[in-house]
């Protein structure tokens, strides 16, 4: 288990890469970063949805492995999430997603929602080839406002260094003017603006923010990566 003690104003703050074990925990997170476009991917029942979060959180490989979440710790107690992909890990999740969703959503329930996935793909979560994609920040309720998102968004960073990359990326709803205005004291810049008609007439889907932050050049030669 990777354990990484952060400089904050929260001394006993740990950071750790999740467990299978973690999965329920991971899995509430991750619900909680925008939980009608898991909804409408999924199930438009919650308990269902999250069922199938967990399930997949577990897996070693998939879009939401918990391989590629990591859990920011006060205490001994989970107080958020953050969940990054660099392009390998994406090519090697997105290889087993398909065999994945046959096997929590059945034939015909894959079928169904193969428009709604390829949607999703061509709009949402593309990986920059030059560092890393954010898919979830997330930090429990009762300890926001702890400087805990701006910590695990500086361990992100020095993830990202430490590999060989130099970008991080993400993807954030229009008119979440808190989250937007934390991205960018972050750092991190609007490149892109997102629109899909599909997804406002399926949930109300209102658009959403690429955002970018360069991270400068790595050193020569320094890509260790402990996956």
């Amino acid at each position: 288990m990777n354990r990484t003690q952060i400089n904050t104003e929260q001394p006993d703050l740990v950071i750790r890469r999740a467990t299978p074990a973690d999965a329920p925990i991971v899995a509430e997170l991750m619900l909680m970063t925008g939980e009608e476009l898991f909804r409408y991917t999924f199930y438009r029942d919650r308990a269902r949805t999250l069922q199938v979060l967990r399930a997949l959180v577990a897996e070693p490989a998939s879009s939401f492995t918990y391989r590629c979440a990591y859990l920011a710790e006060l205490s001994g107690e989970v107080a958020g999430l953050i969940h990054f992909i660099d392009r390998l890990e994406a090519q090697r999740n997105d290889r087993a997603m398909g065999s994945l969703m046959l096997k929590q959503l059945g034939v015909w329930g894959t079928l169904q929602r193969l428009p709604r996935f390829a949607t999703l793909a061509g709009l949402l979560g593309r990986v920059p080839e030059d560092g890393v994609y954010i898919n979830n920040l997330a930090t429990i309720p009762a300890h926001r406002r702890k400087g805990i998102a701006t910590r695990l968004l500086a361990f992100c960073a020095q993830e990202t260094r430490r590999r060989g990359l130099s970008v991080m990326e993400l993807d954030v709803i229009m008119g979440n003017a808190p989250a937007i205005a934390a991205y960018r004291r972050a750092g991190f810049v609007v490149v892109k603006e997102i629109h899909s008609r599909a997804l406002r007439r399926a949930y109300g889907f209102p658009g959403a923010y690429r955002m970018r932050k360069e991270l400068g050049p790595t050193p020569m030669g320094r890509s260790d990566r402990a996956l």
